[in-house]
């Protein structure tokens, strides 16, 4: 017997420590008229609300304050009820274990006050490390009666339902992204000039096109991570033109005077930043974010770093004209060193927190109104959680 309890003890101290977030439901009561009673409430609210979150939350470790209490109570035994020295040996690493991840992730906080005929129930969730309540609700029912049984389930339902959406259980899977943007702008300046008796206009024209691809294949392995990689290609072709019929010369005098000038730029890069470090271990510069509405959709928000790549110019001068035609660099080839930024929001897609599965495969259309770049996005994934 002593045996069997001491293994039970053993696992529950080893799924509080597994992987995965950690929960800890925890009761405060009290009742005017026998405090026994609240107590059994509060004992009930606590089991039915850590069996619904390890139903809809499989992934989680949770435990509730009677499970703690009864883990302190018999750490002071466990030498005098382990009979084996295996099981002596297993009981002390899964205690000691234990003892060093004693903090929750996420603090469930029911309280329970019962006084005469009428039983309030509250529920709150929190996440510890934002000191943050994600969700909170009441209810309440005859503390006598099958009524507060029927508050304390809807009491957990509610609570695990609004939970979702703050992905308790991580979705992972594959996600693909192809992102094509082009951009065409013109620009022209024109203003009257007057010299050598003549009304003439001054033009300068500036015209701009660039198209650049972004393929990026990613693997979401944890809520809001991502591990995997990227690829990025992209045109830009400037020309600048500018006449000047009354451009002025070294000697005063003034005359015609045209100016051209082609600039190329190409760039690629191929894999992704890793300045995000955690422990010392560095990690992709990659966020993939899900935002849940609660209008049964969800939108996908991408956050990324490229490592630093080359961006590669070529730029042609050439000046015609009475005066100022020899150009100093007539050409001109030069590289810089870039990293491409990615944001991007998806959506919106079908479907809510309580799905096990999310896939999407849509084209987006986009249009900057101040820019005017014009980009297309698809995107591709299949995620699940436990």
């Amino acid at each position: 017997m002593k045996t069997a309890f001491v293994a039970g003890l053993v696992l529950l101290a080893s799924a509080w420590v597994q992987a995965g977030p950690r929960i800890l439901v925890q009761s405060t009561y009290s009742d005017n008229v026998d405090p026994r009673r609240a107590e059994a409430i509060a004992s009930a609210f606590e089991n039915a609300v850590a069996e619904q979150i390890m139903k809809e939350f499989p992934c989680t470790s949770t435990v509730t304050a009677h499970d703690m209490q009864a883990l302190l109570g018999h750490l002071r035994e466990r030498d005098l009820l382990a009979t084996t020295d295996d099981l002596r040996q297993s009981a002390d690493q899964a205690f000691d274990n234990f003892a060093g991840s004693f903090g929750a992730d996420y603090l469930v906080a029911l309280n329970v006050i019962a006084s005469g005929s009428q039983c309030s129930l509250g529920a709150k969730w929190l996440d510890v490390r934002k000191a943050k309540a994600l969700a909170s609700f009441i209810d309440s029912g005859n503390p006598d009666g099958p009524g507060v049984l029927s508050a304390i389930d809807r009491l957990a339902e509610k609570l695990v339902d609004e939970a979702a959406y703050f992905e308790i259980c991580p979705y992972t899977g594959p996600v693909k992204i192809k992102i094509h943007s082009t951009r065409a702008k013109d620009d022209r300046l024109e203003y009257p000039v007057f010299c050598n008796g003549r009304d003439q206009q001054y033009v300068k024209t500036t015209s701009l096109s660039t198209m650049a691809d972004t393929e990026l294949d990613a693997m979401r392995t944890a809520k809001n991570q991502a591990t995997g990689t990227v690829r990025y290609k992209s045109l830009e072709s400037q020309k600048l033109v500018e006449e000047d019929p009354c451009h002025v010369c070294d000697s005063g005098r003034k005359g015609g005077w045209v100016y051209t000038e082609d600039q190329r730029a190409t760039v690629e890069i191929e894999g992704l930043s890793q300045e995000s470090s955690t422990a010392g271990q560095r990690f992709d510069d990659l966020r993939i974010y899900l935002k849940f509405g609660k209008d049964g959709t969800y939108r996908v928000e991408l956050m990324a770093a490229s490592r630093s790549g080359t961006r590669t110019v070529h730029v042609e001068r050439k000046a015609e004209g009475t005066c100022d035609t020899k150009l100093e660099k007539p050409k001109e080839d030069y590289t810089v060193r870039v990293d491409i930024p990615l944001g991007n929001v998806m959506g919106p897609f079908p479907g809510t927190p309580q799905d096990k599965v999310l896939t999407g495969h849509q084209e987006f259309r986009q249009k900057d109104p101040i820019s005017e770049e014009e980009t297309t996005v698809n995107v591709e994934f299949q995620l699940h959680r436990d």
